[in-house]
């Protein structure tokens, strides 16, 4: 038998789990952990050192970091000598965080809030970014990808 003291209380409770909860959001990431597969999909791969960051919002209101990197290597879409990237603040966008000073190997697409082609790009977590202190051979990997060497057939074989 529920009493009302027990069906005011869960009543009570309901209205404080409802009106107390935060929303939150939290990367998903969708994409492969294929190289081959990342390298089809991505718009920009290259290596590069980072120089700068700036903290800024899109028109949108979307804050997001903006990095300037001095490319090293293209291996795939534009061969400037720097790039301009942004990337969301981390907390739940999917926004990467880089070092300035460090070399990483980058996969990119055209910023999605701007026009194509104007030379921004954007980058995540989901792209599988790689710090080259940590991973050496992926400058080999994907030059070995980007010349046809290595295809998803032999992958495993190198």
């Amino acid at each position: 038998m529920i009493t009302k003291n027990t069906n005011t209380m869960t009543k009570l409770m309901l209205v404080l789990f409802i009106g107390f909860s935060i929303p939150s959001c939290a990367c998903s990431c969708e994409y492969s952990n294929n190289m081959i597969e990342r390298f089809a999909n991505a718009e920009i791969i290259f290596s590069g050192k980072v120089l700068s960051v700036q903290y800024c919002e899109l028109e949108n209101n979307r804050p997001v970091k903006l990095y300037s990197i001095a490319m090293t290597k293209s291996f795939k879409g534009d061969n400037k000598q720097t790039i301009q990237l942004i990337t969301g603040m981390g907390d739940g966008d999917c926004g990467d965080d880089f070092t300035i000073g460090e070399d990483y190997v980058i996969f990119g697409y055209y910023a999605r809030y701007t026009v194509k082609n104007d030379g921004l790009y954007e980058t995540n977590i989901c792209m599988w970014n790689i710090l080259l202190s940590e991973f050496p051979r992926a400058l080999e990997y994907l030059s070995l990808i980007k010349s046809g060497k290595v295809t998803k057939e032999n992958f495993k074989n190198f």
